[in-house]
């Protein structure tokens, strides 16, 4: 491993928080992930409108349903 490959891993290091890199971290992390992607679905819907279907063979309620039981 060279210099430069010590000094960028430390500074990508630097920037993930102490909390963040161990088990219990990681996992805190990706609820937290759901719960902003949740958060977000409730509030634009995305996947469930007339522009944009997630199943584009399916009506729009069929849509709205499916990602709903999924979230």
């Amino acid at each position: 491993m060279t210099d430069t490959d010590q000094i960028s891993k430390s500074s990508i290091q630097k920037l993930i928080p102490v909390w963040l890199r161990n088990r219990w971290g990681i996992v805190c992390g990706l609820i937290g992930l759901y719960i902003l992607l949740y958060t977000a679905w409730t509030r634009f819907h995305w996947g469930a409108t007339e522009s944009f279907r997630l199943i584009p063979g399916w009506d729009v309620d069929r849509n709205f349903a499916l990602i709903s039981d999924l979230s």
